[in-house]
Order: structure tokens, then C-alpha cells, then sequence
């Protein structure tokens, strides 16, 4: 890869892992609000999902972070940002303005996946 492909290839590496990071911080604060909503859907283990989602996102990003196995990080990340988008951002059980909010979450977490998959793309070896 040429020096500008990879500086652009750090930069988005690095970007998305703060941006894990920072969400992270965002579940941590809110979890309150977190288990009411797991209630809300009916979830088995709440605290199993709370626990599991903060472990895995926060080793996940530092991984990115340190560029410790980025394929495998990245793309599992992805799948699990994917899996978990359905679950969270039901916007099709919803009227009104919260389908609409629930909509563009579940949008900006997609582009959030597959941004994860195309960083592991670049890992695939040929």
C-alpha cells in the first residue's frame, strides 16, 4: 500500500474505535435507562447482555486501537453491531416520531457495520 493509503487506512482504523470507545461510555452511563429498555423488550439476562456488550466493545476498539488482529476484531465487531442493531432499533414495531429516531439509528449503526467489514477487508489475504 502506498504511505497516503495507509495513513487514511490509521486514521478510519482509529476513528472507529473511538467511536466504539466512546459509546462504550455512553452504555456505561446510561444503563439505567439500558435494563429498562431490556425489560421493556422482554430480554432473558439483562445484565449477561449489559456485561457482555461493555467487555466485548471495549476489547474489541482496543484492539483496534493497538491494531492487534484487526480482521478478526473488526469483522466480528460488525457482525455483532449488526445482530445487535435488530434488537435495539426496532423501528418497525413503532409509530410516530420514535420510528423515525429509531430509524436513523438503526441506519447510522448499519453504516457503522459495514464500515467494520470493509476494515476487515483490507486483512483479507489474497
Amino acid at each position: 500500500m502506498s504511505f497516503l493509503k495507509i495513513i487514511l487506512f490509521d486514521i478510519g482504523r482509529i476513528g472507529i474505535a473511538s467511536v466504539v470507545l466512546m459509546t462504550v461510555l455512553e452504555d456505561f452511563n446510561s444503563r439505567t435507562s439500558f435494563f429498562a429498555l431490556m425489560k421493556h423488550k422482554k430480554m432473558p439476562a439483562p445484565g449477561l447482555f449489559f456485561f457482555g456488550n461493555i467487555i466485548w466493545k471495549s476489547l474489541a476498539a482496543i484492539g483496534l486501537l493497538l491494531h492487534f488482529r484487526v480482521f478478526t476484531t473488526s469483522l466480528t465487531l460488525g457482525i455483532y453491531c449488526f445482530l445487535s442493531s435488530f434488537i435495539l432499533y426496532d423501528f418497525w414495531c413503532m409509530t410516530g416520531e420514535s420510528r423515525h429516531y429509531l430509524r436513523a439509528n438503526f441506519l447510522i449503526h448499519l453504516a457503522l457495520c459495514f464500515a467494520l467489514i470493509l476494515l476487515a477487508s483490507f486483512y483479507v489475504v489474497h
